[in-house]
């Protein structure tokens, strides 16, 4: 792409920009930006195989740093474009997001509103693990999102001086999804950043941000993993092989062989299928029972976990492991209203 085409293209845009966001040049930029990404990760070259994907990241990388290039010269740390996100970012429903805080599209405040406004609250996560605060970690997090419904400039602090629970954090990163950019930083303990980081959350939760993140045990990670959706794997044959749960589950019973082995055990064959058998149900019901507006239906659901060996000296006293499987759909009591008068009535 040549200056003179990002230019001519970056003009018709432009035009088409809402009036707040067309008067202000850098924010077009950013929101040009961000439509130039959407177009290059969609584009049939670059989407499909996660090689093909990391192919688009880097010609977006490439394309951005030379429009930034040739618009800012050396001065390119002008440009932000959170701000973009923030100024453009439109409520719409969320099935988990909603279900938590049910009045969020009501008390929704246009992000226009906020601008200029004082500084949000700041907001303190403790004992935040449902293991050991079940109905108040869910209420912090409800929390989170009536604060994001109204305020800019939310601060969030985790103040516990480690995760002992990986479950709250992968349920707050997913309702983070679905609010809008209105948090700025806030504090962490470096051991719970460590976790955070080692499991694949920190950049979900943007935590971590500045400072090295390190614990005083080792942490050995299962990291996330997502649904992958209908046509990721870009062929008609992806049905015949190994599904993508079954895979997960795998790769899941090598995390946890590698957690056994440092106290000299490790899972039988029996085990392996087993745990492979209950991980693939668990993740095929939580698709099945899904969302009717989720890619026709299906749930979405993600897994994660972690082990942390703790050790005095050379010996090794006990590993403590946290592993969730978040289901994103349909409650258990939703599902049975459209279940079988059989299966209804051997839950029931």
């Amino acid at each position: 792409m040549s200056i003179l085409d990002w230019r001519s293209q970056f003009a018709r845009f432009r035009a088409g920009l809402p009036p707040e966001v067309r008067s202000n040049r850098q924010l077009s930029i950013s929101a040009f930006l961000l439509a130039k990404k959407e177009q290059i990760l969609r584009s049939p070259y670059f989407s499909g195989d996660p090689s093909r994907r990391a192919k688009g990241k880097r010609e977006f990388a490439r394309v951005r740093s030379k429009i930034l290039d040739s618009e800012y010269g050396r001065d390119r740390r002008r440009h932000t474009v959170r701000s973009t996100k923030l100024l453009l970012y439109s409520a719409t429903e969320d099935h988990l997001r909603d279900i938590l805080c049910p009045n969020f599209l009501n008390r929704w405040v246009p992000i226009k509103e906020r601008l200029g406004s004082p500084a949000g609250p700041e907001i303190t996560l403790s004992n935040f693990s449902f293991a050991r605060n079940p109905s108040g970690t869910l209420e912090q997090i409800r929390n989170i999102a009536r604060l994001a419904s109204r305020s800019i400039g939310i601060r969030i602090n985790f103040t516990d001086d480690k995760c002992d629970d990986v479950a709250p954090y992968m349920v707050l990163a997913q309702i983070m999804k679905a609010l809008p950019p209105v948090f700025s930083g806030g504090l962490i303990n470096r051991e719970v950043a460590a976790v955070l980081e080692s499991v694949g959350l920190d950049s979900m939760l943007g935590v971590n941000r500045g400072k090295k993140a390190s614990s005083p045990f080792p942490i050995l990670p299962f990291r996330m993993a997502f649904r992958a959706p209908p046509g990721v794997f870009g062929d008609r044959e992806h049905q015949l092989r190994p599904q993508y749960k079954e895979f997960i589950a795998d790769q899941f019973c090598s995390a946890l062989n590698t957690w056994l082995e440092a106290k000299g055990f490790e899972l039988t064959d029996v085990g392996i299928e087993a745990l492979i058998v209950s991980i693939t149900e668990a993740l095929d019901n939580a698709e099945r029972h899904g969302c009717p507006e989720v890619d026709g239906g299906m749930g979405d659901w993600s897994m994660g976990g972690f082990a942390r060996i703790i050790h005095d000296g050379q010996t090794i006293q006990r590993i403590e492991c946290s592993v969730a499987i978040v289901s994103i759909g349909s409650t258990i009591a939703e599902s049975l209203q459209t279940a079988g008068p059989r299966v209804a009535g051997l839950i029931a």
